[in-house]
């Protein structure tokens, strides 16, 4: 299987044990979620908000995975294009579900602020992949020839 493959893998798995964690919360031990899912980081960190511990570890462990499926294995800036193209689809297809986010949040019995910061986190990583693939692509062709080059270009610059 290739990296972005696993990826897709990675990222289904953990949005499964995130939902698992949501039903279950009521059969977890208690030293579970007095040490994990319970407590909240520093009021002091910048932009944390509410984020618990669980909260933090699920962004952590999905932001190292981006980066390794970004990196791991690349040969070329063209291996480099695919790669962030292919991942930023795989990230962009969640993004979609946002616009209704009311049912979303009471089938998968979580939190409105956790729906929001996931959409959040998906979102930076998906436009961070976006600038990535734009210009590693731009900068790796400098002479455009076909209408699809074109077109790359001009969506890519703005008027």
């Amino acid at each position: 299987m290739d990296v972005v493959q696993w990826y897709g893998v990675a990222l289904t798995a953990l949005a499964a044990i995130v939902l698992a964690a949501s039903y279950l919360r009521p059969f977890l031990p208690f030293w579970l979620l007095r040490h994990i899912a319970y407590p909240r980081l520093h009021p002091l960190l910048g932009g944390t908000g509410d984020t618990t511990r669980f909260g933090a570890i699920v962004v952590g462990v999905f932001l190292t995975g981006n980066v390794l499926c970004s990196g791991l294995g690349i040969r070329s800036s063209s291996d480099l294009v695919k790669r962030t193209g292919q991942l930023f689809t795989i990230n962009a297809i969640p993004l979609f579900l946002g616009g209704k986010i009311g049912p979303l949040v009471n089938i998968l019995r979580m939190q409105y602020e956790d729906f929001a910061r996931a959409h959040r986190w998906l979102a930076r990583v998906a436009a961070a992949q976006a600038v990535v693939h734009a210009a590693v692509a731009a900068s790796a062709k400098k002479d455009f020839r076909s209408q699809s080059q074109i077109a790359g270009l001009v969506v890519r610059r703005p008027l």
